[in-house]
C-alpha cells in the first residue's frame, strides 16, 4: 500500500518514521523491519538507521538526493506473531 507522498529537501539528513502501532493488535508488538530504496530509484539517494520499535514505529534515515528528483522507499515489518506487512513511501526532493 503507497503511504503517501512527503518531500524531501536536498541537501538534508532526515529522519522518518511510520507508524504501524494502529497495524497492530493488543499485545502484539514489531519484531523486525526494513526500508529500501526501489528498483530504478535515483543512486545519489542513501537509506540508513533502520530500526524496528516495539511500539509499532519503524524509523529510517534518508540523505542526498538532487532537485526535482523523485523515488520511492519501500518498507517491510514483521510483526511478534510473524505477520509480515508491506508498503511504499513517494518523495520528491525540493529545494533548500
Amino acid at each position: 500500500m503507497n503511504l503517501g507522498r512527503k518531500p524531501f529537501t536536498v541537501g538534508n539528513t532526515t529522519r522518518f518514521s511510520v507508524d504501524y502501532s494502529q497495524w497492530l493488535d493488543e499485545g502484539v508488538t514489531l519484531a523486525s523491519g526494513t526500508a529500501v530504496k526501489a528498483a530504478g530509484g535515483p543512486s545519489d539517494i542513501t537509506v540508513s538507521a533502520v530500526t524496528a520499535a516495539p511500539s509499532g514505529k519503524l524509523y529510517f534515515t534518508l540523505a542526498g538526493g538532487s532537485l526535482n528528483e523523485n523515488f520511492t522507499i519501500a518498507v517491510s515489518i514483521t510483526d511478534s506473531r510473524s505477520e509480515v506487512k508491506n508498503d511504499t513511501c513517494n518523495f520528491n526532493c525540493v529545494a533548500p
